[in-house]
């Protein structure tokens, strides 16, 4: 899962801390996993995303 996270949403949400990156902008990411057709990583990788962003916002880092 981390490699798909290092090569399919890192480099667009670049280094920046989760405090600093708008959920608004997930939606401009994930659909370039769609368009490469690669469904099963997409769903995996929308659901780690979930996660981290869930852990963020409940232990204050977000």
């Amino acid at each position: 899962m981390l490699e798909y996270l290092k090569k399919d949403v890192c480099p667009h949400i670049g280094k920046r801390p989760i405090s600093a990156i708008n959920l608004k902008e997930m939606p401009d990411v994930l659909p370039k996993l769609e368009d490469r057709g690669v469904l099963d990583k997409l769903k995996k990788t929308r659901q780690a995303c979930r996660q981290i962003f869930s852990y963020a916002v409940i232990s204050g880092g977000a």
